[in-house]
């Protein structure tokens, strides 16, 4: 069992997860034949920790597999006193909550997980928690919070002592947390720097050589250039992403870069063949329950739909989003998700002009919240557009002055470019 275990950590550290799936399935049906102990207990214990946090990322279908291992993990170590397992246990619940969007779920249970590593006094598994809240926080739209809980990590993680623990999570933890905060960068104003901060880390993945690593460094870099508008640099990612994840067994991952495909297709200006991939890629991601930023790729799918007048089916696409989102708590994306509303509204076979400015004014109060600047600047751009063609240019040109002139990099843009041309349209002529 011991050898077949560890030739699953072998498989799972090269992203070969099909086979540590059986490697660690064989380990435990060894041990099954065993009789019970203590020594027998701890055995089982390993493997369906192993089994628990690696089912879910060979196929979302087996999350089901995933929470029965967990389960009998957690009464294991239970059984046996043991606080670390009962943490990995927990830290295994919040990994699957995370991949069906359930980001306050998560919270609670690395509220939990925090208070297992207090009480063992162990940095490492503290350094852990704090590494996964900064993801958790960027998605739950807290990104404040987020860089703040990427301070925390740094000034608990040692490299050297903390290796092992964090080698079969992502290689190189604090590489991987860089690179997430480049998102949160982003959403607060700072194009610039989560640009520089992305690139960093993707070089220093590819010279690292860690397949999971380079895998989710990568997605990162091709979601900060579609938040970008870059779909040319989008697309050589993209490609890349693909390739890993065909030959790495990743299903879900091949399906997520086929919408980023179709997303490319529809920057470009082929908005029905774009729309047509990014419908058929959404479909395929709900039969692989991907549940990770739902509301959001529905979202962008919406505002393609806007393109080709099936505008009433982006409406509901996006409502039901933001519905799910008071669900989960996966705000990151509401303030878009209302400005598209609005966007959808203008579009409808008869106009909601004061229902639109309404979604935009949403928008902007809830990008104000989450101080996500990037946001707030789109919103405003649609607001001021809205204003002008209902005859408030004068207010138009303020609420988007203030917006734009917060802003101190990143005027190359296209999001910073779209202000500016809005403004000179309203006849604000100073540069910024």
């Amino acid at each position: 069992a011991a050898f077949l275990h560890q030739a699953g950590e072998q498989a799972q550290s090269a992203a070969a997860f099909p086979e540590a799936v059986a490697h660690f399935g064989r380990a435990l049906e060894l041990l099954h034949t065993l009789p019970e102990s203590p020594e027998r207990d701890r055995s089982e214990l390993r493997e369906q920790m192993a089994l628990g946090l690696i089912w879910f990322g060979v196929d979302r279908h087996g999350i089901p597999e995933a929470e029965s291992a967990l389960e009998r993990a957690r009464g294991l170590s239970e059984r046996l006193g043991d606080r670390v397992q009962r943490f990995w246990a927990l830290a295994g619940f919040q990994t699957i909550s995370h991949y069906r969007g359930r980001q306050d779920a998560g919270h609670e249970l690395l509220s939990e997980c925090l208070a297992l590593a207090e009480a063992e006094g162990d940095a490492g598994l503290m350094a852990w928690v704090y590494g996964v809240l900064t993801v958790l926080e960027c998605n739950r739209g807290r990104h404040r919070e987020a860089l703040a809980h990427f301070d925390r990590f740094r000034a608990l993680y040692d490299p050297v002592k903390h290796r092992a623990l964090m080698s079969s999570w992502c290689g190189d933890a604090e590489l991987y947390m860089q690179c997430q905060t480049g998102l949160s960068l982003w959403c607060l104003g700072y194009p610039d720097q989560a640009r520089k901060r992305v690139e960093g880390a993707v070089r220093e993945a590819h010279e690292i050589g860690h397949t999971l690593l380079l895998h989710l460094v990568l997605v990162r870099d091709v979601i900060l250039r579609a938040w970008l508008r870059e779909p040319e640099a989008l697309s050589r990612q993209n490609e890349v992403v693909r390739s890993l994840g065909i030959e790495h067994g990743m299903p879900q991952l091949v399906t997520l870069t086929t919408f980023y495909g179709g997303w490319c297709l529809f920057q470009g200006g082929d908005w029905k063949r774009g729309a047509a991939v990014m419908e058929e890629s959404l479909a395929e991601l709900d039969a692989q329950q991907w549940a990770v930023w739902r509301p959001y790729y529905a979202a962008q799918l919406a505002e393609a739909y806007r393109r080709i007048s099936r505008a009433p089916e982006g409406l509901g696409l996006v409502e039901r989003g933001l519905q799910t989102i008071e669900g989960t708590g996966e705000r990151i994306h509401e303030p878009e998700q209302h400005r598209i509303r609005g966007e959808l509204l203008l579009e409808l076979e008869r106009p909601d002009p004061a229902e639109a400015e309404a979604a935009f004014r949403r928008a902007i109060e809830v990008a104000r919240r989450q101080e996500a600047r990037s946001y707030e600047l789109r919103a405003a751009t649609s607001l001021a557009r809205l204003l002008r063609d209902t005859g408030r240019t004068d207010e138009g040109r303020r609420i988007l002055s203030d917006v734009h002139s917060w802003f101190t990099e990143g005027f190359d843009t296209a999001d910073l470019r779209d202000a500016r041309a809005m403004l000179d349209e309203l006849g604000e002529v100073e540069l910024g």
